[in-house]
């Protein structure tokens, strides 16, 4: 890995730690959502660890984290799947809307 993408991880992680943990005191479960489905767009990776240490830390309870990795995931496959529908063709994107559906419908269910 290249030292520039490291850095970047590095300060989108602790941007993510930083933001949760601040939603989580001003807004409650909504703001930790807000936060999974807003940094969900780039990347799921950050959401996941940061989560992850905050049930650790006893910050985050082991449900809420649960439900905003999976938010984050399914904001991830949509910003994809909008960026397919954009760039691709419609055959493409037919495609990639199967294969994400297949991804997401479990999440989704475990959501409702």
């Amino acid at each position: 890995m290249e030292l520039p993408q490291a850095l970047f991880f590095g300060l989108l992680y602790a941007a993510v730690i930083l933001a949760v943990s601040a939603a989580k005191d001003y807004l409650g479960d909504r703001g930790v959502y807000i936060v999974a489905l807003i940094s969900g767009l780039t990347d799921v990776d950050a959401i996941t660890l940061s989560n992850a240490r905050l049930v650790q830390q006893g910050v985050l309870g082991a449900s809420q984290a649960h439900i905003s990795i999976l938010i984050a995931l399914v904001s991830n496959l949509c910003f994809k799947l909008g960026l397919v529908g954009f760039f691709s063709t419609r055959q493409m994107f037919r495609w990639t809307l199967c294969c994400f559906v297949c991804l997401a419908l479990p999440a989704l269910l475990i959501l409702i």
